[in-house]
């Protein structure tokens, strides 16, 4: 515990939080270690948007440009929008209680 001598206020209760762009690099440099200790997870990511990318390529290949294809094609264009941001959430939903420790012992370092 830290104190003044001549007040004897606690000192070790006030934490000085870093700022955004400290805390946004701290996490880009977490994130990119996990990618570099997990390569087998960014391939499988990689492989699965090329797939996804080719499928919906595949979709509009050879289409016309009337009423009913255009509608079809925003279905389309919705229904991959949807699979990419529910995957995306799903990823990072499923990363947090493996991250939560980390999360905690940088906030109790004063990182965030």
């Amino acid at each position: 515990v830290v104190s003044t001598q001549s007040t004897g206020k606690d000192l070790s209760k006030k934490r000085i939080q870093s700022s955004l762009c400290v805390q946004v690099v701290e996490n880009f440099k977490r994130s990119l270690k996990n990618i570099v200790r997990n390569p087998a997870y960014s391939k499988a990511r990689v492989m699965q948007s090329i797939v996804i990318g080719l499928l919906m390529g595949l979709t509009f290949l050879n289409t016309q440009n009337d009423q009913k294809v255009a509608q079809n094609k925003s279905g389309a264009l919705f229904n991959l929008v949807v699979y990419f941001t529910f995957s995306s959430i799903a990823t990072q939903t499923m990363s947090i209680p493996s991250e939560l420790p980390v999360v905690k012992r940088e906030y109790q370092n004063g990182m965030y």
